[in-house]
């Protein structure tokens, strides 16, 4: 199910597209798609400004999932520590890694005024991959809610915002297992899948995606859906407000980067601790990057991505890196196995790491889902240092 045959020039992902302004046809399945989508040309997203290519087609993508996040205020626990590199390059691919350690600084735990109360959200709303309505922005948004089975509103836990690309939707990215990272987490992390926007209105389908749905942004309308689905986990459960992350693939790691630039931890109003982008890009969603202040970046990009470029990719990792403190070095690039490399000199709770494969537009690299590929764990790793 690697998206091996995505060829076009927007950002898609998970369905047939054609035409201009990368609406598309999603398909069936939980994990499957074909591929396609669109990319625009120096406008801020596939509804608006620039103009969109057309897509040809080419293999969606399947399995996996990843996370949601959130944020929360209030309290205070004791917090670790962790430093270090972000682990090994990859699995029985054979990746390698290089360049300076990645560091994740220490960190205390900051609990929100979820913790010792009951959620207001009842079980019966979550781990079903049933839509929960939200307003934001103005409009009615939805969105999809994973928490631990094991629950304890005693203990803060770490929240992730998961954005589905373009094509897709909530019900498919918690199909997806939020990119796989819910696997990976055990118990320790809250995931939430945002639902996006088409042609000015909500996405509303309830199939396995949604042609056309993305993340224009448009007036800042899907950073207020993340500000209200974050400011919501915070009320109902216990979250630990220094530790809310964001990933997306395509679209989604589009929008991912925006949240990061627009919400980053310390900031009035911020809450983006970390992000874990797969195959972005910086100009599909508008928003205020490149980014001002500190966020720890991961990022993985396909060198043969012809949806969203390479380049574009290792340009993103730039940014942060810029803001981070880092000494910058081109990442090194993969020729055969995945190589992952870890930016040097960043300030310490600020890594950059960015793994390059030989690959086309797809959030599970080499193997195509997320049984078969170092995707998911390169990218947990790197979140669950923090």
């Amino acid at each position: 199910m690697l998206c091996a045959g995505c060829s076009s020039s927007i950002d898609d992902d998970s369905s047939n597209a054609s035409g201009s302004g990368g609406a598309s046809d999603a398909s069936g399945g939980a994990m499957t798609g074909t591929g396609g989508a669109m990319v625009a040309t120096g406008g801020n997203g596939p509804e608006s400004g620039g103009a969109g290519a057309t897509s040809t087609g080419g293999a969606g993508v399947g399995g996996g999932g990843a996370g949601s996040g959130g944020t929360s205020s209030g309290g205070t626990s004791s917090g670790g520590t962790s430093s270090g590199g972000t682990g090994s390059g990859g699995d029985g691919a054979g990746g390698t890694e290089t360049g300076g350690a990645g560091t994740g600084g220490s960190a205390t735990s900051d609990t929100s005024a979820g913790c010792g109360t009951t959620p207001g959200i009842t079980s019966d709303q979550y781990n079903n991959g049933q839509p929960i309505s939200i307003m934001a922005g103005g409009m009615q948004r939805r969105y999809i809610l994973s928490v631990p089975e094991n629950y304890d509103n005693t203990h803060p836990y770490r929240l992730v915002v998961s954005y589905h690309q373009l094509d897709g939707n909530d019900i498919q990215n918690y199909n997806w297992q939020f990119y796989g990272l819910r696997p990976l987490a055990g118990d320790t992390t809250i995931f939430v899948a945002p639902n996006g926007q088409k042609n000015g209105s909500p996405c509303s389908a309830m199939s396995d995606g949604d042609g056309g749905c993305g993340w224009p942004n448009t007036g800042d309308q899907d950073v207020a859906l993340a500000d209200a689905v974050v400011a919501e986990m915070k009320e109902n459960f216990c979250i630990d407000t220094n530790r809310v992350f964001a990933t997306g693939w395509s679209f989604g790691g589009a929008m991912s980067y925006q949240t990061a630039c627009a919400r980053p931890l310390g900031s009035d109003g911020g809450y983006i601790r970390g992000v874990a982008v797969y195959s972005g890009s910086s100009f599909i969603a508008a928003g205020p990057c490149p980014p001002q202040e500190q966020v720890a970046y991961f990022a993985h990009h396909g060198t043969n991505d012809g949806v969203l470029g390479y380049d574009g990719g290792v340009s993103m990792a730039q940014d942060f890196a810029n803001v981070n403190g880092c000494s910058w070095s081109t990442p090194e690039r993969a020729n055969g196995n995945h190589v992952c490399t870890d930016i040097s000199g960043c300030d310490e709770g600020y890594p950059v790491r960015f793994c390059s494969h030989v690959g086309d537009h797809t959030p599970f690299p080499d193997g195509g889902d997320s049984n078969n590929t170092w995707g998911p764990e390169e990218a947990w790793n790197f979140l669950s240092q923090f």
